[in-house]
């Protein structure tokens, strides 16, 4: 299909919080208003692993897919495209690797939520990425995401235990099986 070989470095972690990830980028980043369990319905496909590993397997081959956890604390300089490079034993240019935006900072999720406000009053864009650029020099952290209580978070990964089994079985049996996160 593809020019050249290829391989596909497939991230995994608990899809819990790859929603609220996402969700906060998308606050920040794409104007996104809407409460996160409406938001959620709308990545469900993208969530499911299983079905996004088969449809990569059907284009490139099972044996064309490198699967990683995302542990950020286990990467090289806690840097994903670290860990990627040296997953596909390429080099990491200097250039990549002294911009800071590689360290993937976050804005905490309470400043995330005022900026979600801030798109729901009208108030112009340009205004509201000034803020935002502000906000980014106070207030980033590595922290994850919490627009969700632990039940939530819970509730949300148990959509996806069958397929998650199906997944580590198929792609990655020497990993740990994708376990929902504790409602407690």
């Amino acid at each position: 299909c593809f020019r050249y070989p290829t391989t596909v470095v497939f991230y995994y972690r608990r899809q819990s919080d790859v929603l609220q990830g996402l969700y906060g980028t998308d606050i920040v980043y794409n104007r996104v208003t809407l409460p996160i369990r409406r938001y959620a319905e709308t990545l469900d496909v993208e969530l499911d692993y299983w079905r996004l590993a088969t449809r990569w397997a059907n284009v490139v081959g099972a044996n064309n897919i490198l699967v990683r956890p995302y542990r950020r604390q286990l990467f090289p300089r806690h840097d994903i495209v670290a860990d990627f490079c040296q997953s596909l034993r390429i080099p990491y240019l200097a250039s990549v690797r002294d911009n800071p935006i590689a360290l993937n900072r976050s804005l905490p999720t309470r400043v995330a939520l005022a900026v979600q406000q801030l798109w729901c009053t009208g108030i112009p864009a340009e205004y509201v990425y000034k803020v935002i650029s502000a906000l980014r020099l106070a207030h980033t952290n590595s922290a994850p995401y919490e627009f969700m209580s632990p039940a939530e978070a819970h509730e949300f990964d148990l959509r996806f235990v069958e397929s998650n089994r199906r997944f580590v079985a198929e792609f990655c049996p020497e990993h740990s099986p994708i376990e929902p996160r504790s409602p407690a």
